[in-house]
């Protein structure tokens, strides 16, 4: 886990292959190299491991193998063995469990005393290669995400402690995985609380922002609304054709699903991002706060960009108060003091 810290791409420092590759120069003033020498450091105290498990089945879906890091937060003794709070991480569009988001969202959470389980959709990372083998969105990556709940609800080969009550595993996600997990949380009633940062709400609209930016730099930004309708139904009638509808599940209906016990949600936005828009954004806040019986909602949106990424960036461009809120959130999730979570 310690070599995915350095052995990875970075804003401002690009492909890294050493913790000496982190400089002031090309590092700040986004972030700090002292906070990777500190997550690297970290991972070396506390190494994971690769770990498989299946995806949950549904009638109709291809059940896959999926693989991710299982990382446990630090143990006092190998004595302590008592069981803590699991978060199941997912990570976005073209992403794995390896890039740096997630390496850092992982480091944040294992600080904060929770196991985290890094999860690769089918046809990323460590998973296995499924039949379609395309990107899936509302298809099957639910399913990918609750097998994952599964594997650190049940624990099945005694990791983390054994077996632990739904109640004390979590959900949090960035951007497409983010997406998937609103999913998730709506299918699965019994998770308590999940932390999203820039989900989209429908995937037509991140790809429409896409395709529009591609057009503007080809000074064919005039013809989007001619274009990207069709291309769009393209993209979904051939997803069909392998079986895949990409559109199965998504937020708007799954989270109607949700019981109504007030459950926790937390959502992070940037006013400035060019790849989820703030209208998606503004659509999530819209239907949590219309279903006040079902969901406590929080939010965080800020404005800005880190060396010109401006997507999923907070947690490592403010690192601090990231953590201080994670920290707040999931205490209150798990029913744990809060007493501690001031930077």
């Amino acid at each position: 886990a310690a070599q995915l810290v350095v052995k990875n791409w970075y804003p401002g420092c690009y492909e890294t292959d050493s913790i000496d590759d982190f400089t002031k120069t090309c590092a700040e003033p986004c972030y700090s190299p002292d906070l990777m020498k500190k997550i690297w450091e970290f991972n070396k105290a506390n190494p994971g491991e690769v770990v498989y498990y299946p995806s949950r089945t549904l009638e109709g879906i291809e059940q896959a193998k999926l693989g991710g890091w299982l990382l446990p937060a630090p143990r006092k003794s190998k004595l302590d063995t008592a069981a803590r709070p699991r978060i199941v991480l997912q990570h976005g569009f073209t992403e794995n469990s390896n890039k740096f988001r997630q390496t850092v969202g992982a480091y944040l959470l294992r600080e904060l005393g929770y196991d985290v389980l890094l999860n690769n959709f089918r046809d990323h990372g460590y998973s296995s290669r499924s039949k379609a083998h395309v990107y899936e969105w509302g298809h099957s990556y639910p399913l990918d995400v609750l097998g994952a709940l599964d594997y650190l609800r049940s624990d099945p080969a005694g990791k983390l402690g054994g077996k632990i009550s739904s109640k004390q595993v979590g959900l949090m996600g960035f951007s497409k995985g983010a997406f998937t997990v609103l999913n998730s949380f709506g299918m699965d009633g019994d998770v308590p609380g999940a932390w999203v940062d820039s989900p989209p709400w429908m995937p037509k609209i991140v790809f429409a922002n896409g395709a529009m930016k591609v057009l503007e730099g080809m000074g064919l930004g005039f013809m989007a609304g001619l274009l990207v309708d069709g291309a769009w139904d393209t993209v979904l009638s051939t997803a069909l054709s392998k079986g895949i509808d990409l559109q199965k599940h998504l937020p708007k209906d799954s989270l109607l699903k949700g019981p109504d016990t007030k459950r926790l949600i937390y959502g992070v936005a940037n006013m400035g991002d060019t790849t989820v828009p703030i209208s998606q954004h503004t659509e999530l806040k819209g239907m949590l706060d219309k279903y006040p019986e079902k969901y406590s909602p929080g939010y965080w949106v800020n404005n800005g960009t880190c060396k010109n990424n401006d997507h999923c960036i907070d947690h490592l461009e403010r690192s601090d108060v990231y953590k201080t809120r994670l920290c707040t959130f999931w205490s209150k999730v798990f029913e744990l003091p809060s007493g501690d979570c001031a930077p």
